[in-house]
């Protein structure tokens, strides 16, 4: 079976210090597949749809969509979780919801870090009987059950996928921008520093998703992106600071300076230079911001 993957994007609301910001960035994939199969000697086919958001404290991801034997041809619907090659889906009585609060909990630290529940083996366990039919595929354990019946489960990509990505600036008066028409090249955003004429994102993402074992399989690329607008609202341009990059061989040391600037300084293989970013002009304090981009997983 070619390996389900995804790039899984984040939805990010932020807040820093005592300041709200007004605008924050949604984003999220939608992955649509067909499946041919059988379950032990009976063909299926089987519909999934996957809304995928990146967060790397969330490493799963809720389906949804149908199966029907070939022979009859009646769509039973199925919910459930996708991580990595791995799915978990279920028919019956919908608990969509509770499984969409257990892959997406609230988190909380503990103890310097954060307390994760961790739901595949809940849902899994022999224990978990609240359904009507179980589908587990995993590379090497694949199987579909329906109470103490368990037959075998094949699943193979058919050629038809869709797949739509959503990257999106979203104010609190309604307006939205289309990062990508825009021309930022990026995923993972989020919002860091913002005033009444530009905005500052960070992006973060992996270098090489689609094959994690080879070059820069675990690199990532990120950078800022800090937006101009005119007084209309209109927008201007968009200056790229990157901040790593595995594949480009960068990487850039930041820290605050006493005028309040931002100093960038690359160690790129190539070149080295020196670059400044005003922080005394957004709303939140210049202390705040080099915190949030501290914080980031990069």
């Amino acid at each position: 079976m070619r390996r389900l993957c995804l790039i899984l994007i984040s939805l990010s609301l932020g807040k820093l210090g005592a300041q709200d910001f007004h605008s924050h960035i949604e984003e999220y994939d939608i992955q649509e597949s067909l499946f041919n199969g059988q379950i032990g000697e009976y063909p299926i086919r089987m519909y999934l749809q996957i809304v995928a958001t990146e967060d790397r404290m969330h490493p799963y991801t809720v389906v949804e969509g149908w199966y029907s034997y070939n022979s009859v041809g009646e769509a039973i619907p199925i919910f459930g979780l996708q991580s990595g090659q791995q799915l978990l889906l279920f028919s019956g009585e919908s608990y969509l919801d509770s499984i969409r609060e257990l892959a997406n909990p609230e988190l909380d630290f503990v103890d310097g870090y954060y307390d994760l529940i961790d739901p595949w083996p809940i849902l899994s366990s022999e224990e978990f009987d609240f359904f009507g039919e179980r589908f587990h595929f995993a590379q090497n354990n694949a199987y579909w059950q329906k109470g103490s019946k368990k037959l075998d489960l094949h699943l193979s990509f058919d050629p038809f996928q869709l797949y739509r990505s959503f990257r999106h600036l979203v104010w609190d008066d309604g307006r939205a921008m289309d990062l990508e028409a825009m021309g930022l090249v990026g995923s993972g955003y989020s919002v860091i520093a913002e005033n009444d004429h530009s905005i500052l994102l960070h992006y973060i993402y992996d270098s090489n998703p689609w094959n994690p074992m080879g070059r820069c399989g675990a690199g990532f690329e990120s950078g800022l992106y800090l937006m101009h607008f005119s007084e209309e609202g209109y927008f201007l341009k968009a200056d790229h600071f990157p901040l790593e990059s595995c594949n480009a061989g960068t990487y850039v040391e930041f820290s605050l300076e006493e005028d309040g600037r931002l100093k960038l300084e690359s160690m790129a293989n190539d070149k080295q230079e020196t670059l400044f970013i005003d922080l005394n002009v957004f709303d939140q304090s210049q202390e705040s911001i080099v915190e949030a981009l501290q914080n980031q997983a990069y």
